[in-house]
């Protein structure tokens, strides 16, 4: 019997090598995925859309699934990490103020050339404490960012529906004192997390502020005027990872560019909508935006300097239409009112 096995071995072996079949291992695939999504990455979403990707071996390791996204409290003195099924422990910590005001704030944008959400945000808490700030995180690495956007991304908008149903209909904060904000892919999970909110529960968010959405991979565009009875998008990066969708309030710092003036990448030039986010929160007014037909109207001054508005969380229901700007080409980068002008 013994000799037989051996038999068997040698010749499956023979015939495998013979059929050109190479078996890898599987860190090696791995480390082969990871590579690729970054070499797409750095190309723009359409190329990480189609990135060629073992996913039977990405969805093997740790990180990549559903259950491995990590919903942030961010306290005075410290960042609080819980699971989705920790809900009501993070409702339930002193850092979170029961009827006070809360962002929920969605990323499905993995960090990248020093730049990262988690970082911006803490910045944010130290200056701003004005709200809760509640942050679940689709992107924590670029292989987890992949998940979101295709095999994932319904059981990612599911989530954002539930931590908005937990917060809301638990009584903790009123749907008015509810502000959900989504950077990157975020925007659009969180458009359809907002849509299920509505559909499965009927409660329908008061406020959506898109940074920067990227397109999904199917195509389909989920950030549109009826997710929220408000929904302004601010867009840094228009062709790149950005798009433009469908919102009642469009801002365009610097005009419709790839790269702001600050910028000589794409990833800081994405990454600059949510440091504009935070910069006006903590100095307010500080970032403002003028309605003006177009950016060429802009430069001509030509604008209607008598409809203003302030980059922020709350933006007025009566605002309607396309909005620009210009920034200082290095932090802090509101100007202010002589932002309003070339």
């Amino acid at each position: 019997m013994f000799r037989f096995r051996i038999a068997f071995v040698a010749v499956a072996t023979y015939l495998t090598l013979a059929s050109g079949v190479v078996f890898e291992c599987p860190d090696s695939v791995q480390k082969f995925n990871n590579e690729e999504l970054l070499r797409c990455l750095q190309d723009g979403w359409e190329r990480v859309c189609e990135a060629n990707v073992d996913t039977t071996v990405l969805n093997y390791y740790p990180g990549a699934a559903v259950r491995d996204v990590k919903l942030y409290l961010f306290g005075k003195d410290a960042v609080h990490t819980y699971h989705l099924a920790d809900l009501c422990d993070l409702c339930a910590n002193e850092d979170f103020h029961k009827g006070k005001k809360t962002m929920v704030f969605v990323s499905a944008f993995p960090p990248a050339e020093g730049y990262s959400v988690l970082s911006e945000l803490w910045k944010l808490r130290q200056a701003y404490q004005d709200c809760n700030l509640v942050v679940v995180d689709f992107a924590s690495n670029v292989e987890q960012l992949y998940s979101t956007l295709h095999a994932n991304f319904d059981h990612a908008a599911h989530t954002v529906k539930k931590v908005l149903h937990y917060v809301i209909d638990g009584s903790y904060v009123l749907p008015q004192d509810c502000y959900l904000v989504g950077f990157s892919f975020g925007a659009q999970v969180a458009a359809r997390g907002a849509v299920l909110l509505n559909e499965e529960c009927d409660l329908l968010p008061h406020y959506l502020l898109a940074l920067d959405p990227a397109p999904s991979c199917d195509g389909v565009n989920y950030v549109t005027k009826d997710v929220a009875k408000k929904v302004v998008s601010l867009h840094t990066n228009t062709g790149h990872y950005g798009v433009e969708v469908d919102a009642h309030v469009t801002l365009f710092p610097n005009g419709k560019v790839r790269l702001q003036p600050c910028c000589k990448t794409n990833v800081c030039s994405h990454y600059l909508s949510v440091e504009l986010l935070v910069e006006a929160l903590c100095k307010p007014n500080s970032v403002l935006f003028v309605k003006c037909q177009d950016w060429q109207t802009f430069k001509k001054a030509k604008c209607d300097y008598r409809n203003v508005l302030a980059l922020e969380l709350e933006t007025p229901h009566s605002s309607e239409g396309t909005y620009y700007c210009h920034t200082a080409d290095h932090s802090p980068y509101g100007l202010g009112n002589a932002g309003l002008k070339p």
